[in-house]
């Protein structure tokens, strides 16, 4: 990085001229921000929103400009973020890299402010959301974020900042908790609630979403039935899914993106170039930005689209961490673009389709065409995408998004012996070892119950591997009797790959050739 170059700020954003050249592209801001105001508060500003919602809403600004953003963070590391962008003015690049010449950079300046609750407040966080021409709050706070349990359909009550909320209304630390704070003084003022927008990765996040708010409402503010009742009736909250790789940023992005623009941008982000936003069409008051104009698929509904998306991108893309992981390999270009490993990712999603073939045609999806596009993206080697990032939390992956689909090809009496293989080497990953025997790390929130058991014993795992195959949270009804021949696959699977070698094991599965 040049420390001599001058550092990007508003003034340089707004007086960049777009171009094209040798480093790459820069594409420019269509609206000046003196002619912006805010009608969203994004609560997450991570480098997922910085690569994706605040992208599709700076293409439409020009178009009504008074859809503009105010950041919240809701963590006292957000802090770090906030002041990183606020000395350039809340502007930043956005770097696309893929399978062309050269990289294109987007000039991003929708973010107007950003406010951190830990650091300028909780009031000041509320004030924010209360305003009336505040009409969105999104959310990225990961699925973590919502204090949500699953399984029990309800916030999870046990969590000490669920509980802080209950006892502190009026100085709320959790996201659900924070909304419905801010929520009641706009009924109390007479206001029209936000539509709450989720863009996290979870299934059915607006449903998700709505549950926990009027749950939480009924806790902090339980002497108040008829605003329980406006929410009932008055707030929207569309399911939304979203599509798009965002690496972390490293030192490099920062390099690239300081000799794209010829200015220091200490905060870019990073992405690649496909990208896809399906949104629920069910806003209060029906207000909403026009991010049909950047591209954004506004639907009556997400399940369909949300459906393919989790079962042939990321089952697919966790399975191939996986085996990436344990033959000693760090991106998922590397891992995809091994032939047989592709082989098997085409494979893999072949045996999915059959239980997607209602949801293709709901979404009126091109099944060979999504296939092979997201191979393409995998082996994207620009966008340098690591396995130790898609590998982690995979026993909550699993048992939301595998286990499903295992059991309906078993009701149909398909194979199964694919996603099979995605256990297997999930199962060998825990073991904390490369098959080379070189460290790998684990990531995943019952870690260090889990590598337990695949470290028991002196038979390489197999033993633990039996106790991981039954364990009821992970595989639901698969631990039964329907499982037997699933698991009798994973079991044979994981003893191949010690036996004569992950790839060997691979091939076998694919059935091109068999143990001698």
């Amino acid at each position: 990085m040049d420390s001599q170059l001058a550092p990007l700020t508003l003034s340089v954003a707004e007086g960049y001229q777009a171009r094209h050249g040798d480093e790459g592209s820069v594409y420019v801001p269509g609206v000046a921000r003196s002619q912006m105001s805010p009608g969203i508060v994004h609560i997450g500003v991570g480098g997922f929103h910085r690569s994706h919602q605040a992208l599709y809403t700076m293409e439409v600004l020009g178009h009504d400009p008074s859809w503009a953003i105010v950041g919240v963070g809701l963590l006292l590391a957000d802090e770090a973020t906030r002041d990183v962008l606020a000395r350039q003015d809340f502007c930043y690049s956005l770097i696309e890299k893929g399978h062309f010449d050269c990289p294109r950079a987007y000039l991003i300046t929708s973010i107007l402010d950003f406010v951190v609750a830990p650091v300028d407040g909780i009031e000041t966080v509320l004030e924010t959301l209360s305003k009336e021409n505040i009409r969105i709050v999104s959310l990225t706070v990961t699925e973590k974020g919502y204090c949500f349990d699953a399984h029990a359909g309800d916030l999870d009550w046990t969590q000490p900042v669920v509980q802080h909320d209950v006892d502190n209304p009026h100085a709320p630390e959790s996201a659900i908790g924070v909304l419905v704070a801010a929520l009641y003084r706009r009924w109390r003022s007479g206001h029209r609630p936000f539509t709450i927008v989720s863009c996290d990765n979870v299934p059915l996040n607006g449903k998700m979403v709505s549950v926990a708010v009027r749950s939480m409402a009924e806790k902090m503010v339980p002497q108040d039935e008829s605003f329980h009742r406006w929410i009932e009736t008055e707030c929207r909250f569309p399911s939304t899914m979203v599509d798009g790789i965002t690496p972390v940023t490293c030192p490099a992005d920062v390099d690239l993106a300081s000799r794209i623009l010829g200015y220091l941008d200490s905060a870019p982000s990073v992405r690649e170039p496909y990208r896809q936003w399906v949104i629920e069409n069910a806003f209060v008051d029906d207000r909403r930005p026009p991010w049909h104009r950047a591209g954004a698929q506004m639907v009556d509904n997400v399940e369909p689209f949300e459906l393919c998306k989790i079962r042939l991108l990321n089952v697919p893309h966790s399975a191939v961490a996986y085996l990436g992981s344990v033959i000693g390999l760090t991106f998922i270009h590397e891992a995809s673009s091994q032939s047989v490993l592709e082989r098997y990712l085409r494979g893999l999603m072949g045996e999915i389709c059959p239980t997607l073939e209602t949801s293709f045609a709901e979404a009126s999806i091109d099944s060979l065409h999504y296939r092979n596009v997201l191979v393409f993206r995998f082996q994207n080697s620009e966008i340098r995408d690591t396995i130790a990032r898609v590998s982690q939390d995979g026993s909550a992956k699993y048992s939301k998004q595998l286990v499903p689909i295992v059991l309906e090809l078993l009701e149909q009496r398909r194979s199964v012996r694919h996603l099979a293989l995605a256990v297997s080497s999930w199962a060998f990953h825990l073991r904390g070892r490369t098959e080379a025997g070189n460290d790998i790390p684990v990531f995943d929130p019952r870690a260090e119950e889990l590598q337990a058991w695949m470290r028991q014993g002196q038979d390489g795992g197999i033993q633990g591997l039996q106790s991981l195959l039954r364990d009821r949270d992970i595989f639901g009804t698969l631990v039964g009797s329907c499982g037997d021949s699933f698991r009798a696959h994973v079991e044979k699977q994981y003893q191949d790959m010690i036996s004569v070698g992950v790839l060997r094991a691979v091939e076998v599965v694919l059935g091109q050739s068999e143990l001698g």
